[in-house]
């Protein structure tokens, strides 16, 4: 296979001819946002190759061409910075692992075109980092009723998982190690349960009346909001989400007169924002509780 390079604006492509198409190999540059074209030295871009992107360090945005109709293994693994894939919609050919430890992968959107009102971009980036869900990456059915349907049960899947599941993968450096690794690990298990439930009841788009109980009920499991790992849920959702995650705890009363200067002494100075909106939310209901017990009496 003969790779040749390709100057764009801002890095260089490699790429190789495969069927008198385009088969992107390789990319190097700084810049944080990559527009692939959608024609190369007179040939259409059709593919993204095996390992293209394997490991880049500096793309956070990534927007692929209309024309590519396949995406070879692992092609966007280990990108630290990457947070955000544009695809188009229509049905490509996947292979195993695309995004495989892009912890930072927070949205995969559609390009222009999209002829649908709502897309779920944050829960389809979550499906494939957090779900191991890769199969949800059809952009032709994204956002139907159906499609929803097979992501809430993936969610719900997880949500039941045992711990031991947990630990299966892990690996004792020593044993006076062990007890500390596993705490940690069924910690992180736990804060993962509970981001996937508070994000679904977050982004309820065909959220059926049955599925939403579901996660409200694992939600009020010793698992859910009685423990710590609910609230670094909380902590670690970004901007907008991290808002509606409180209302959520809020609304099922994770957050009680009792534990609400623990609460805030937790967010101390980092968290301002969600402090403020907390304290307004707070004041809020106890305003709307007063304003009934005056309807009681």
């Amino acid at each position: 296979m003969v790779v040749m390079n390709c100057q764009i604006e801002n890095g260089i492509l490699s790429y190789s001819i495969v069927d008198n198409g385009v088969c992107i190999t390789g990319f190097e540059g700084t810049d944080a946002l990559l527009v692939i074209p959608e024609i190369i030295d007179g040939r259409v871009v059709c593919g993204i190759g095996k390992k293209a992107f394997l490991g880049n360090r500096s793309l956070q945005h990534i927007i692929l061409p209309g024309t590519i109709e396949w995406i070879g293994d692992w092609a966007f693994c280990n990108c630290a910075q990457l947070q955000r894939m544009e695809f188009p919609r229509r049905f490509l050919r996947l292979g195993k692992g695309l995004f495989a430890k892009d912890e930072r992968l927070y949205e995969i959107t559609c390009g222009s075109g999209d002829k649908v009102t709502f897309f779920p971009s944050r829960l389809l980036a979550v499906a494939v980092t957090m779900l191991d869900a890769e199969y949800m990456l059809d952009m032709t059915q994204a956002g139907c009723a159906e499609w929803y349907g097979r992501l809430d049960n993936r969610i719900l899947t997880v949500l039941m998982e045992p711990a031991e599941n947990a630990l299966k993968n892990l690996v004792y450096c020593a044993e006076e190690d062990m007890g500390a690794k596993q705490e940690a690990c069924l910690e992180e298990q736990r804060r993962r349960k509970a981001y996937m439930a508070l994000l679904r009841l977050a982004y309820p788009e065909h959220l059926e009346r049955e599925t939403e109980e579901k996660l409200t009920a694992f939600l009020l499991t010793p698992d859910g909001l009685q423990t710590q790992s609910a609230w670094e849920a909380v902590k670690e959702a970004d901007g907008k989400e991290q808002l509606l995650f409180c209302d959520i705890v809020l609304k099922l009363n994770g957050i009680r007169e009792e534990n609400l200067p623990l609460v805030l002494e937790d967010l101390g100075d980092a968290f301002v924002e969600l402090k403020a909106h907390l304290l307004r939310a707070w004041e809020q209901r106890k305003a709307q509780d007063s304003v009934w017990e005056k309807f009681a009496l």
